[in-house]
């Protein structure tokens, strides 16, 4: 089932990210509806803390890497296309973010972040869960938007 919530905050490096995350464990928030999205060469260290991770390349913005929850969303999305139960069209960074219900106006703005070099850490789940994630991922960065499908 996918999560119905998505709170997303943007990262200048990988201290501060991996900072917000260890604040998520310490309020008990499970990773497992974590995710981070960035550029190759921007977090290899942060990878780490996550079970699974994938690259993609995507047109316009170069090699990204995804881990976390999206690796499961974009698995998902990826055996809906290939049963040809759906079509996908745009990039891989487009669908699975409006997959999880991010509008359209925000991508563009989410996009150029990572084309920034900057980092994406996104928490998927139940309304309440993201929003009490949201306020501890506030206190870390001065952006966090939540999205609602």
């Amino acid at each position: 089932m996918m999560p119905n919530t998505s709170c997303i905050s943007i990262f200048d490096n990988e201290l501060k990210c991996r900072q917000a995350i260890k604040n998520l464990q310490s309020r008990h928030y499970s990773l497992r509806n974590v995710s981070i999205i960035a550029r190759n060469n921007v977090c290899n260290e942060l990878y780490e803390i996550f079970n699974d991770a994938i690259s993609l390349d995507v047109s316009g913005i170069g090699q990204l890497q995804v881990a976390g929850q999206l690796v499961d969303v974009y698995a998902h999305l990826q055996s809906l296309e290939n049963s040809g139960q759906l079509n996908l069209q745009g990039s891989a960074f487009d669908m699975l973010l409006s997959k999880i219900g991010v509008p359209a106006k925000h991508i563009a703005e989410y996009q150029q972040a990572v084309i920034d070099n900057k980092i994406l850490l996104l928490v998927l789940d139940a309304q309440q869960k993201v929003e009490q994630a949201s306020e501890v991922l506030h206190n870390e960065c001065q952006q966090v938007t939540v999205h609602r499908m």
